[in-house]
């Protein structure tokens, strides 16, 4: 085989590797797989990426949309792009699709295109010519920026932190370093064996002409978990804000009402920005093909609309088989329910 061969061989082989799938973070030798950190690290980004989309994903809920248009797919193209197209194809009127979008002409004076190619997001499927004939744009908020961008940006933070906790507890579990001659080598070892198990060490040496105590200490990194916990408290803040989404991070005591609100009005803010851009656009296709118009086909079957997402249907269902929980949830009053 010819060297030229073999080093594309070897590249090859290099190449595969890289696409195996990669044992998972555990220390198998006792020596510790440093080599696994990196990878534990982007797993942990992930994590908190994963449950800051999935919180992104579920604040609103969409009612009598089309059966052919995905409410999660919706979603999914606002919290990606901050934009969606929810129209149907000239060919094929009534049946809408969510799908993303780019303006094909200049924006008019409220920065809304007139007419738009929607692109499917698989973007196998073929790509079809929109207008306000058709269907209508939907923007996540009023300011028509991406949340994943803020996504990323907060999951970071949280992995840096976790990735601080996970050193610093490290860092405790080192007791002391002994540094002993070669002959001695035993000696350390069970002085080890007996400082992990918290019991006493007794040596015995000819040097030694009378009885000693000593207590080896080495004082550790200190402890900084209780900081890292209010900081991590304090990122999940912003992130509930940035969301929408209401939350009490940190108790305060002795608050009247006033208060209270006082400090979730950003909250309620946030939330109503990216609820008055759905309702918006609900309300441009209710106008066009639910309502009586003259200029435009009726090809909705019930107004559609947009509301904040709430598990309504588990209470409801628990209050028809007089199931007894917490009065007051999500706003019902059920307390006295059974018996009556």
């Amino acid at each position: 085989m010819s060297r030229a061969r073999k080093e594309r061989r070897g590249t090859r082989q290099l190449i595969e590797s890289f696409d195996m799938p990669q044992v998972p973070y555990r220390d198998t030798d006792g020596r510790g797989t440093f080599w696994q950190t990196a990878r534990l690290n982007m797993q942990m980004l992930e994590v908190y990426r994963d449950e800051i989309m999935t919180l992104a994903l579920n604040r609103y809920r969409w009612v009598n949309l089309p059966k052919t248009v995905d409410p999660l797919m919706l979603e999914w193209l606002l919290m990606v792009n901050g934009q969606a197209s929810i129209a149907f194809p000239k060919d094929r009127p009534g049946l809408f699709v969510a799908t993303s979008f780019a303006a094909n002409t200049p924006l008019n004076i409220y920065r809304r295109p007139k007419k738009w190619t929607c692109v499917p997001y698989n973007g196998q499927d073929r790509s079809f010519e929109a207008s306000f004939a058709s269907g209508a744009v939907v923007y996540d908020s009023q300011t028509r920026y991406p949340v994943l961008n803020k996504i990323d940006a907060y999951a970071q933070q949280l992995a840096d932190i976790y990735i601080t906790r996970r050193v610093n507890l490290y860092h405790q579990r080192i007791p002391a370093i002994l540094a002993v001659p070669q002959d001695k080598e035993l000696d350390a070892v069970n002085i080890a064996k007996q400082i992990g198990g918290g019991e006493p060490m007794i040596l015995g040496y000819d040097a030694v002409s009378e009885v000693e105590y000593k207590a080896l200490t080495q004082k550790p990194a200190p402890f900084i978990g209780g900081d890292l916990t209010d900081a991590e408290r304090a990122v999940w803040a912003r992130v509930f804000d940035m969301l929408g989404i209401p939350n009490v991070i940190f108790k305060s005591e002795r608050q009247i009402t006033t208060e209270v609100e006082a400090q979730q009005e950003e909250t309620s803010i946030i939330r109503l920005s990216g609820l008055r851009e759905r309702r918006l656009a609900a309300d441009e296709l209710n106008r066009r093909f639910y309502e009586h118009n003259p200029f435009y086909p009726k090809l909705l079957d019930a107004p559609i609309s947009v509301v904040k997402a709430e598990d309504y249907e588990s209470n409801v269902w628990n209050v028809m088989h007089s199931l007894d929980f917490e009065p007051g949830d999500n706003g019902m009053n059920v307390e006295g329910v059974r018996g009556e």
